[in-house]
């Protein structure tokens, strides 16, 4: 079986930490006998064409001259839409771009699936290689495209013709599947299919008691809370002076949170490491006292799973699919989203009880292999194509 992926972002160059999953999830189902060949934006400084590990990887040009590519990457392509003019302008220059080159390669190739990631614009581009090509689309959700492009009318109507004509849906969460019936869609025609995680990378390593570290790995944007987190630092410094936050990640909002450390007076105890390299992203996990992620959206977060791999108990914000993940008290602690007071009261809670750091520990560990190792995850995804190519030929 031959699949063509669709996707905005993916990692530009050698240990890029942007969307590692789609990665993962490419190289995993290509181990299994299935060629994969990827298709992402260019990126200044990236190359156009190259083979890792068995994948044929394309990023196709949107802009010239090419060191001006600024729609997607950095904060995504909502927070870039929003920041600059120049974005703008690209955004239907990409459109067009990515669906020459998808139908160039979906008849190259002679590809049996297309699975796009994201609703727009990977979606709709597979939608038109649907028609013009005859060929079965699986589209993934994975959180922003359901929560944002459902709640104005165009961005409604787009998603609903895209999931209306594709083969198959998956979502990475339960809490999404609901949000894409809601619209219409037969639940029979979606599948609840999670990210996974890399456990010989993201390696199991007990818990130090005693230390006061805590760390956030991932976007620098407005959906992902970070503000809160940063007043809860606040409150937290008051009975542990020694506290600590890493914030491990780079996007659109970092000299707005700088400005507020600043504020808050608490520049010292927070350092911003910026994009690091996806190998070293396990470091940071296991150095770390508990992982902290405040989102006010999120689909289903990677992180969580990677710092459980490594035995990093987690306090997350009860939305979107952490739920599917996090089972408050038992792997890890769920807060209501901006309760500033709420998440250091569940830190302290943590930091008070030995024995809860190892349950967390021990038991976060336990969901990972049972429930979303790659291996597992990939098998899932093959038979998705293979009912897409039955349903749709």
């Amino acid at each position: 079986m031959k699949v063509l992926m669709l996707t905005t972002t993916f990692p530009r160059w050698s240990d890029d930490s942007t969307a590692s999953f789609i990665l993962d999830l490419s190289k995993n189902v290509s181990m299994r006998g299935v060629q994969v060949t990827v298709l992402a934006p260019h990126h200044p400084g990236a190359m156009f064409r190259e083979e890792c590990e068995g994948l044929q990887i394309y990023r196709f040009p949107y802009f010239w001259p090419y060191r001006y590519e600024r729609l997607c990457y950095g904060g995504g392509i909502l927070a870039n839409l929003k920041r600059s003019i120049i974005a703008d302008i690209q955004a239907p220059l990409l459109l067009l771009s990515e669906t020459y080159h998808a139908l160039r390669l979906t008849r190259k190739e002679r590809v049996d699936v297309i699975h796009a990631h994201w609703i727009m614009p990977s979606g709709l581009v597979a939608l038109f290689c649907r028609v013009l090509c005859k060929t079965p689309v699986v589209v993934s959700c994975h959180g922003s495209d359901v929560e944002v492009l459902c709640k104005n009318g165009v961005g409604r109507f787009l998603s609903g013709r895209v999931l209306g004509k594709a083969d198959r849906i998956t979502t990475v969460s339960a809490y999404l599947k609901t949000k894409v019936t809601g619209v219409g869609i037969p639940s029979d025609r979606v599948d609840v299919l999670h990210d996974g995680v890399d456990t010989s990378s993201f390696r199991f390593s007990p818990k130090m008691t005693g230390s006061h570290k805590l760390v956030y790995v991932g976007r620098l944007a407005d959906e992902k809370g970070l503000e809160n987190l940063l007043k809860s630092m606040a409150l937290l410094k008051k009975k542990f002076p020694d506290v600590t936050l890493t914030i491990v990640g780079e996007g659109p909002l970092r000299k707005k949170l700088e400005d507020l450390s600043n504020e808050l007076n608490m520049r010292e105890s927070i350092s911003f490491e910026g994009a690091v390299p996806h190998s070293r992203i396990s470091e940071y996990m296991r150095d770390a006292d508990a992982l902290v992620l405040p989102s006010i959206s999120e689909g289903l977060s990677v992180v969580i799973l990677e710092a459980m791999a490594c035995g990093t108990p987690v306090i997350a914000s009860n939305v979107g699919g952490v739920g599917d993940i996090v089972s408050d008290g038992f792997n890890g602690f769920v807060v209501e989203p901006g309760d500033v007071a709420g998440f250091a009261r569940k830190i302290m809670e943590l930091w008070s009880d030995k024995s809860l750091i190892e349950r967390f520990s021990q038991n976060g560990l336990d969901t990972v292999k049972q429930r979303f190792s790659w291996k597992v995850i990939a098998e899932k995804f093959i038979k998705v194509y293979g009912d897409a190519e039955k349903d749709g030929r």
